[in-house]
């Protein structure tokens, strides 16, 4: 844990340049491991009534996830790191109901969690290294690198690609297709998860039979793309759960201090404008102001659906759900 500490002091994290797409990163499971165990040390000061060095410690833990997501890996980095920062959140959100802090480094908090969020550079660096690392074994298997064959998803499309692979793979439409990809996620990141034109992402048949495929010229390169697409998808919709995981966890710690004040909960959250924020923090899964329920003391994102279900959260009969964060005071 000391080396723990001593990362955070230094003014960034470098990690080893990604050489191939295929590569593994075994020390990104290490690192969320270590981040766990300095997540359960601040659990343990808080029970030991350390609220300031309980909620450094959370405080650790976002900062470690976002040298991550800014470490100049691939997407995987990005996710990883991300979801680090939402362990780090979720104790401070915990932490809220019983914490002993006073006014003023509640204050403090909601300024600090200002630098969290969004993270353009990292959301940035990953899509521009992913992008480079398609590229590179697009490149790779047009030189015979890789067995093309081998990159098909079955028995049927593999004997296809053996018989002629340059029939059926076209590198450069392959790359224009990544680059139009990275370029829609990049040119929308500012923008709420609902309003990204997915439209504008390379329109694939993906239940033509295998045949109408084939005569596309490029069968080989469209099924790696359909590989690639979702994870493109799922760094958008990670990002956008970071951010609304932030404002939630900025909102907790404002309704903390104004039931503190006023012993209760405000009517809406813009009683919290313009003390604590300069208006009400928008749900970036929608574009909309976050919903408050003072009733069932919820707030609470509309989610990946777009659609306002009262708060109602994810269970396994629920096709669609919101985001829902408990107000535990």
């Amino acid at each position: 844990m000391d080396l723990f500490d001593e990362s955070l002091r230094q003014p960034f994290l470098l990690i080893p340049e990604p050489k191939t797409i295929t590569e593994d990163y075994p020390y990104l499971g290490t690192w969320r491991t270590i981040s766990q165990i300095e997540s359960i040390r601040g659990i343990s000061l808080f029970r030991a009534k350390s609220a300031k060095a309980a909620l450094d410690s959370a405080l650790k833990v976002i900062q470690f996830g976002q040298r991550i997501e800014n470490s100049g890996g691939v997407i995987i980095h990005y996710l990883v790191g991300s979801a680090i920062k939402k362990d780090g959140l979720l104790r401070i959100q915990q932490m809220i109901a019983d914490t002993t802090l006073k006014e003023a480094d509640l204050f403090a908090l909601i300024r600090e969690l200002d630098g969290f969020k969004p993270n353009k550079e990292g959301f940035t660096n990953a899509l521009k290294v992913e992008y480079q690392m398609e590229r590179t074994f697009v490149d790779d298997i047009a030189v015979g690198k890789y067995d093309a064959a081998e990159t098909t998803t079955s028995a049927p499309e593999r004997k296809f690609a053996t018989i002629n692979m340059w029939v059926f793979f076209n590198p450069t439409k392959t790359k224009i297709g990544y680059a139009q990809s990275a370029r829609v996620i990049r040119d929308n990141m500012s923008k709420p998860f609902g309003n990204i034109p997915w439209s504008d992402l390379p329109v694939l048949e993906t239940n033509a039979p295998i045949w109408k495929r084939l005569l596309s010229g490029n069968a080989i390169g469209d099924m790696l793309y359909e590989m690639q697409d979702p994870e493109l998808k799922r760094l958008s919709l990670r990002k956008s759960q970071e951010d609304v995981n932030v404002t939630a966890t900025q909102l907790l710690v404002a309704l903390k201090i104004y039931k503190i004040r006023h012993d209760k909960l405000p009517k809406s959250l813009s009683e919290l404008v313009p003390e604590f924020f300069p208006q009400v923090p928008i749900d970036d899964f929608d574009g909309n102001p976050f919903r408050y329920s003072p009733d069932k003391k919820l707030i609470y994102s509309v989610g990946p659906d777009l659609k306002d279900l009262g708060g109602e959260g994810f269970h396994k009969n629920s096709a669609t759900y919101n985001l829902p964060f408990k107000i535990e005071f």
